[in-house]
């Protein structure tokens, strides 16, 4: 399984298509599920672009997301969490080879990483999960 991240501490000078709004984080979860993520982990914003953990903010991304991508939701595993490895900026992409080879989960997003396996910069989420899922 591949969990997108789709944003972590990022903002838009770090990357163009780090998605901040409750719509583009729905977007953006719909992108990568059908780009092949089984999950995805964000963190929510408020108003002004802000990381938050107030209720509000946090329910209408949640929401957002839910409406727009229940094919992850569908594809989450049941039981105990997973196991899962993976790697940040310059290490990320070995660290999701080795996590593969082993047969374990893992993750792959902007937050992780803006750089495809190549070393060009990534497109988006949706390209990250995709060069993911074909290694």
């Amino acid at each position: 399984m591949i969990k997108a991240c789709l944003n972590g501490g990022r903002a838009c000078p770090d990357h163009a298509r780090v998605p901040l709004t409750p719509e583009a984080l729905a977007a953006d979860t719909a992108a990568c599920a059908d780009a092949g993520a089984g999950a995805v982990h964000v963190h929510p914003r408020d108003g002004s672009g802000r990381e938050t953990l107030d209720a509000g903010a946090v329910d209408a991304d949640a929401d957002a997301a839910l409406a727009s991508a229940h094919a992850v939701i569908a594809a989450l595993p049941a039981g105990g969490p997973p196991m899962l490895l993976h790697g940040d900026g310059g290490c990320c992409w070995p660290v999701l080879r080795e996590a593969l080879r082993l047969g374990l989960d893992t993750r792959i997003g902007l937050e992780d990483t803006l750089v495809m396996p190549d070393g060009f910069p990534a497109p988006g989420n949706a390209a990250l999960v995709v060069a993911a899922t074909g290694i």
